[in-house]
C-alpha cells in the first residue's frame, strides 16, 4: 500500500497527536548504562513482570530479564545483571516454601527511601 499523506476516515478526528509525530527519547526508555562498579545503593532484578524504580523526577521501568541501580542521586537501567544479584540467597517467587510464605505475610509493604 502506498504512503498517502491524508488519513483514512476512520482516523480523522481522533483525539491526540499522530504516532509519527510524537517525539520519543529511546534513550530514556530503552538506554542501559555498564556499572564500573559495586556501589552501595539499591539493585532490582526483575524475572518476571515490571517494577518501575522512582526518585525525584526521575524513573526507570524494567521488565523480565531486566536489572536497575538507584544510590540515591541518580537511577540507571543496567546493561547486564550483577553476578551478585543472580546469585542471591534470597529465594525468587517461583523458589518460595511454606516457611518463607509465612515470614512474608508478615511484612505489608516494603519501601526504600
Amino acid at each position: 500500500m502506498p504512503a498517502t499523506s491524508t488519513l483514512p476516515k476512520c482516523l480523522q478526528g481522533q483525539p491526540g497527536p499522530r504516532p509519527d509525530e510524537v517525539k520519543v527519547d529511546l534513550a530514556t526508555l530503552f538506554g542501559t548504562e555498564a556499572l564500573d562498579a559495586i556501589n552501595p545503593g539499591l539493585f532490582v532484578a526483575v524475572y518476571d513482570g515490571h517494577v518501575q524504580l522512582m526518585q525525584g523526577d526521575a524513573t526507570v521501568d524494567i521488565g523480565g530479564g531486566e536489572s536497575a541501580f538507584g544510590d540515591g542521586k541518580a537511577l540507571a537501567r543496567l546493561d547486564k545483571t550483577p553476578e551478585f544479584v543472580l546469585d542471591d540467597i534470597y529465594p525468587r517467587p517461583s523458589r518460595i516454601d511454606p516457611a518463607t510464605l509465612q515470614l512474608l505475610e508478615q511484612v505489608e509493604e516494603c519501601r526504600v527511601q
